[in-house]
Parts: structure tokens; C-alpha cells; sequence
């Protein structure tokens, strides 16, 4: 089951989500994350750390820990539509394994100006 956490952004803000998990998640994985307007609906932003960008791994075999951070910049926000709640989960896949470590809603509020 992934972690449920719900998401607040102000249209046209940025945005930063940092969190880590204890494995290597990082070498041979791809990370991305989708907000949908309607559960199944088409997604109206992806972010991976392959060709659409917006997130970042990196693996400390000091500590074992991968950390994941995805920036969802102004730009993004912005384009999205104001008063809006989506729906978003953040996914990790390899050849071999595919979960979902994150969903909740993505509540995108308006600016007042």
C-alpha cells in the first residue's frame, strides 16, 4: 500500500517535495508522478527523472537511503486549472518491479492576484 499524502499549492507557486526511502531505489528505476483531474483521467502534469524532468534521486550508500525530490516549478502550477483538486500518485518501476510508494490529492488553489 503506498503513503497517503495530500498536497496544497497556490497556482503559479513552486513547489518541493523531498522524502527518502530506505533502499536503492535510485540505479535502473525510473520515478514519476502524475496529477489526474478525474481518477483515470488523462494527466494534466507528469514529472519523472527521465525525459519529462522534475525529479531528482540520488542514493547515499552511507546511510542506505535514496532520496526523492520532485519540483513542480511556477511555470507548472501556473498552467494548471485554479480551484482544481487532483489526484496524483508518484511511481517507481525497473524491469523487474513496479509500486506505488505515494498518492493523496493535489488540492491547486487560485491566486487573489
Amino acid at each position: 500500500m503506498p503513503a497517503t499524502y495530500d498536497i496544497s499549492l497556490y497556482q503559479g507557486d513552486t513547489y518541493t517535495l523531498s522524502f527518502t526511502i530506505n533502499q536503492n531505489y535510485s540505479t535502473g528505476y525510473t520515478h514519476t508522478m502524475k496529477l489526474v483531474s478525474s481518477l483515470g483521467g488523462a494527466a494534466a502534469l507528469t514529472l519523472d527523472n527521465a525525459g519529462n524532468g522534475g525529479i531528482t534521486v540520488s542514493w547515499n550508500g552511507t546511510t542506505e537511503l535514496t532520496t526523492c525530490v520532485v519540483s513542480i516549478t511556477p511555470t507548472q502550477s501556473g498552467a494548471l486549472s485554479a480551484s482544481t483538486i487532483y489526484f496524483y500518485d508518484y511511481e517507481i518501476a525497473s524491469v523487474s518491479e513496479e509500486k506505488t510508494l505515494l498518492s493523496g490529492r493535489f488540492a491547486l488553489t487560485a491566486q487573489v492576484s
